[in-house]
């Protein structure tokens, strides 16, 4: 699932996705929530993190997690990173 931005597929790759405005988009839809709803709370950072990660292609999330192991030590900025180079 990619938010906010256009893509294509060629040769079974993902182009065109820019990842620090999906992150930004992301922010801003979970900074909005509260005012969406009383019953809803915005996502912590954990949770924000977790939906982030899942917003990308299955093989780029599995690469990563082959490299890396888990999320927990990572920041939303260093799986950005990740998946902008994935994206090339």
């Amino acid at each position: 699932m990619v938010i906010h931005s256009s893509f294509t597929i060629e040769h079974g790759r993902v182009h065109n996705i820019i990842k620090l405005d999906n992150q930004m988009y992301m922010k801003k839809v979970n900074s909005a929530i509260p005012y969406m709803s009383e019953a809803l709370d915005p996502l912590d950072e954990e949770e924000f993190k977790r939906v982030f990660f899942n917003a990308h292609p299955k093989p780029w999330k599995d690469a990563f997690l082959e490299i890396n192991g888990t999320l927990d030590n990572h920041s939303v900025a260093s799986i950005t990173s990740y998946m902008q180079r994935k994206a090339r």
